[in-house]
């Protein structure tokens, strides 16, 4: 029975050390769909484009275009709440700056991954909403 348990041990430690924690570790969130809701209900869009949410342990986020351009850089100024796994449901609020732009990226897991960016220091506030098809470590 004690080979058994120390057969078990290491297994249970190896799950436990390949999950993605958003805290801890840097993460590629890829996104092909954004929803616009930047400007007027009649002007809502989604646009097909290819875009990469890319996380750096709860210190700074960039949003970059398919071609490689930075959408957004922004520094994490406040983290809101835990989740150790990302491969399972939970949620994540960051507060951010860039230079005067201000506002919420709110990351989240229920049945389908989630990143809303939401900035409200201009005169119209800007809204987008990534649908991630997949998270990667690096």
């Amino acid at each position: 029975m004690k080979n058994l348990l120390l057969l078990f041990i290491p297994i249970v430690f190896s799950v436990q050390a390949i999950a993605q924690n958003i805290s801890t570790m840097n993460l590629n969130w890829s996104s092909t769909l954004t929803y616009n809701n930047t400007a007027s209900p009649s002007e809502i869009q989604f646009v097909n484009e290819n875009t990469q949410l890319i996380t750096y342990s709860g210190d700074s986020i960039q949003w970059v275009a398919q071609d490689g351009s930075m959408k957004y850089r922004l520094k994490i100024s406040k983290a809101n709440g835990t989740w150790s796994d990302v491969s399972q449901p939970g949620l994540m609020v960051y507060e951010v700056v860039n230079n005067d732009l201000r506002g919420v990226v709110r990351i989240e897991r229920a049945d389908e991954i989630k990143v809303h960016l939401i900035f409200t220091t201009l005169s119209t506030p800007l809204i987008y909403t990534l649908t991630i098809d997949s998270i990667k470590t690096f």
